[in-house]
């Protein structure tokens, strides 16, 4: 195709070129080489190859349907996951845990033990029958976090305190570990052993 370039004018303020197009006509020959209409003026490129369509032979077109609903369910629950997360990260602390219940909770029976965390205090504590030890426990937004023990000291209910052992400094800090990941969604990396 050749373009005719036919009018030129320039907007006041910005100084800018509005051209327009009057006329075009297309070449008889596809193979002739473009040239400009008048001289000095630019030639257009030229035009594309004509596209051919053919039928498609082989099985039906499955239908998407299903899996296009599917898609879209999974994207709306990784939306919510996403902007319960950005909401965490905004207001800097961990998720809300439920509150706790106004009167102090029994000690586990012997053979079990809890995990507390306090996000805020930056703490947890692994509570066992009689006794219970202190670790850090950093939250960074997002689902992710750090733990470490603070002084790695056994507390005994009758004021008793005792080092753990590196069996059981890894033993405690795998509990909190797995704590974190299964009960509230974060993963905690041990900073020290």
């Amino acid at each position: 195709m050749v373009g005719q370039l036919t009018s030129e004018r320039a907007s006041g303020a910005s100084g800018s070129r509005q051209r327009a197009w009057d006329s075009v006509s297309s070449s008889a020959d596809p193979a002739e080489p473009e040239t400009p209409a008048e001289p000095g003026a630019p030639a257009t490129p030229a035009a594309p190859p004509p596209l051919i369509l053919a039928p498609l032979t082989g099985p039906p077109i499955p239908d998407m349907a299903p899996a296009i609903e599917e898609s879209r369910r999974r994207h709306e629950v990784e939306l919510a996951t996403a902007q319960r997360l950005v909401a965490q990260a905004r207001a800097g602390a961990g998720p809300i845990a439920p509150p706790r219940p106004g009167e102090p909770t029994s000690p586990p029976a012997p053979g079990q033990f809890r995990i507390e965390i306090d996000w805020r205090g930056e703490t947890a504590h692994v509570v066992e029958h009689d006794r219970r030890v202190r670790l850090e426990c950093f939250y960074w937004g997002g689902p992710a976090g750090g733990v470490s023990h603070i002084d790695g000291v056994w507390e005994y209910a009758d004021g008793r305190r005792e080092p753990l052992t590196p069996d059981e400094r890894a033993v405690v800090l795998r509990r909190v570990v797995d704590h974190a990941r299964t009960r509230e969604d974060i993963a905690l990396r041990i900073d020290r052993a």
